[in-house]
This record gives C-alpha cells, sequence and structure tokens, in this order.
C-alpha cells in the first residue's frame, strides 16, 4: 500500500516539476527526422566567452515555441540548446540576452540546485505521506504532490530571476532583452500565456518582469553615460 502511495506522489511531483523539459526536449528529439544542429557562429561564439570564460556548444531543434535549455551541468561540458523558432527570430542583441541567461544557469550550478531541490521536497512529501496519511490516501496524496510541485516551481523561479539578472548585467545592449521578450510574448500563446499556468506551474520568469528588469537596466546605463 505505502509503495502505491509513493509512486502515484512521485509521479505527481515530478511530473508538475518537469513537465516543460520533458516535453518541450525529449518529446520533440525523439520526433522522427529530428536532428540537433550545431550553430557554427565563430563571432558570436568567441564573444560569449570573452562574457563568460566558457567554451560552449550551441544546438538547434525544431520545437513550436520559442524556447531554450541549458542541457548539461559542471563538470560535463557546457551544452545548450534551442527552438530554431527562437535562434531564426532573434537578432544579436536578443540573441546575446538568451545565450548569457542559459550560461548563468551553467556556471551558477543550477541545473544541480534544481536537482537537489526536487530531491529535497520529493523526501519531504514522503515522509508527510508516511506519518500522517493512512487509508482514503488518493485524494490527500494528490493535493500533496500538487501543493509541493507548484512549491518547487517557485523555487526554481528563483534560479531563472538569477540567470535574467545575470543576463541583463551583462549585456552589451540591454535593449535585446526587452524586444526578444516582447518577441516571444508574441509568438508562445496556449498554455504559455495563460496567466494562472504561468503563476503556479511555469518556471520561467514572466516576460513582464524580464522587460521591466532590462529597462531599469537600460536606464541605470543611460544614467552613467550621462
Amino acid at each position: 500500500m505505502y509503495s502505491l502511495k509513493y509512486l502515484v506522489f512521485s509521479v505527481i511531483f515530478l511530473g508538475i516539476a518537469n513537465w516543460g523539459a520533458t516535453y518541450y526536449f525529449l518529446v520533440h528529439l525523439f520526433k522522427p527526422r529530428q536532428k540537433l544542429v550545431s550553430v557554427k557562429d565563430k563571432e558570436m561564439l568567441a564573444k560569449l566567452k570573452r562574457k563568460t570564460g566558457l567554451d560552449f556548444s550551441i544546438k538547434l531543434m525544431e520545437i513550436d515555441k520559442m524556447i531554450g535549455f541549458m542541457i548539461s551541468s559542471p563538470p560535463f561540458l557546457p551544452v545548450m540548446v534551442f527552438s530554431n523558432k527562437l535562434f531564426n527570430a532573434f537578432n544579436n542583441n536578443e540573441r546575446e540576452w538568451v545565450l548569457l541567461h542559459e550560461a548563468a544557469h551553467y556556471f551558477l550550478w543550477h541545473s544541480l540546485k534544481f536537482a537537489l531541490s526536487q530531491l529535497i521536497i520529493l523526501i519531504i512529501g514522503l515522509l508527510l505521506i508516511n506519518k500522517f496519511i493512512g487509508n482514503n490516501w488518493i485524494l490527500p496524496v494528490s493535493l500533496i504532490g500538487l501543493i509541493l510541485g507548484v512549491i518547487y516551481v517557485q523555487i526554481a523561479k528563483i534560479f531563472e530571476y538569477e540567470a535574467d539578472n545575470y543576463a541583463a548585467t551583462h549585456m552589451d545592449n540591454p535593449k535585446g532583452m526587452i524586444t526578444g521578450n516582447i518577441k516571444m510574448r508574441k509568438a508562445n500563446t496556449g498554455i504559455l500565456a495563460n496567466p494562472l499556468m504561468k503563476k503556479l506551474f511555469i518556471i520561467a520568469v514572466p516576460y513582464e518582469e524580464r522587460i521591466k528588469l532590462a529597462e531599469r537596466q537600460l536606464n541605470g546605463l543611460k544614467m552613467h553615460d550621462g
């Protein structure tokens, strides 16, 4: 009985915590004829290395949304993946924003922090179920999985704020962060545009908050130059 409770909780919690990466990366990766294409822009790669001190591998794949992922963590080689839809629509300033954002995930060890956060919350949930949940367990176990999944998303958003802040403060022109987010907001409709989904279940920082962050950075640069 307890093993089934633990399984139901784990599936709900981990499903909420990882639904985005699972769907947009794994599902698309194994589509027929899907392949990762390496970006060979030497100037862009050299600029990214100057700003971060790291050699990044950048891959593109066919995804129907404008999104990107950092798919590795130290000590492994840094690899980031973007949708063709995003990379082709962005200009150089906008690309610099997403590149620096994903780079920050790597050298700030966010992949490890994501994993540790999930593990800690998962253990807390299992302990709660073991101590407090008896018979008629399906609803309370499901609610624990849902609530802890939402709590994890809010914690993970902290790491996303860190990556956005790093990108905004290291860009040559923070305006690219503004125009890039405007393009993403227009393109990523459906579930990614639903206010409740964005608040509870989507780890990424809302477009409006990213735009405000970039505007503050841009205004600060103007005051400094003045």
